[in-house]
């Protein structure tokens, strides 16, 4: 299977709908998140020549090649749990190659989750800062994210359930937290922008 990053839409969605077990949720959620970050920029590029929106913009673009890197690891790290759960059952290291597997697989997600809510202190600034004419790029960037958080959390969680290393669940939890704590305002940006454009 090719990359993700060098297929057309076209092709993506056709493989996506398709009968197959990859790309599937994480690659969505990554491609969500790389939605959001090219957003970002665009609007970054559309105003002021500010240093703080410069180094946003930076940020951005450097998340939206992550988030495409991703969406091809989640997928190859999902076909590594579909081989381990098709090793014989009396294959001497089946369990810690399932549960190496899993770890592998919940990787792409929590990183996507780290990586989508480093970006949302920057949508607050360019509520603040940006062209106002591209108010809801802004706020489309803001839903997009919270969606990347929604989407790769599930993604986590799906694979933890199974994972018996209790350290690393815990550490993943807080990470979870963490993220989660850091994109509160966004609903707030989005909000904001909503009774922006009501209000005229």
């Amino acid at each position: 299977m090719q990359a993700i990053q060098n297929e057309t839409l076209a092709e993506y969605l056709d493989v996506l709908s398709a009968k197959t077990s990859t790309p599937g949720g994480g690659a969505v959620a990554a491609i969500t998140g790389a939605q959001a970050a090219a957003l970002i920029s665009m609007v970054c590029q559309f105003s002021d020549n500010d240093p703080e929106l410069i180094l946003i913009a930076g940020q951005a673009e450097k998340a939206r090649i992550t988030f495409l890197e991703l969406a091809d690891q989640d997928s190859a790290a999902f076909s590594l749990v579909m081989s381990a759960f098709k090793q014989p059952k009396d294959a001497s290291n089946r369990k810690k190659n399932i549960q190496s597997a899993l770890v592998r697989a919940a990787e792409p997600p929590r990183a996507m989750l780290n990586l989508a809510s480093t970006l949302a202190e920057g949508i607050v600034k360019l509520l603040e800062k940006a062209n106002k004419k591209l108010i809801t790029d802004t706020g489309i960037a803001a839903i997009l994210i919270e969606a990347t958080v929604d989407s790769a959390e599930m993604n986590v969680l799906i694979n933890l359930k199974s994972i018996n290393d209790e350290t690393y669940h815990q550490d993943v939890l807080s990470e979870i937290t963490m993220c989660r704590q850091s994109v509160k305002d966004l609903k707030k940006v989005t909000e904001e922008i909503r009774e922006s454009l009501k209000s005229g």
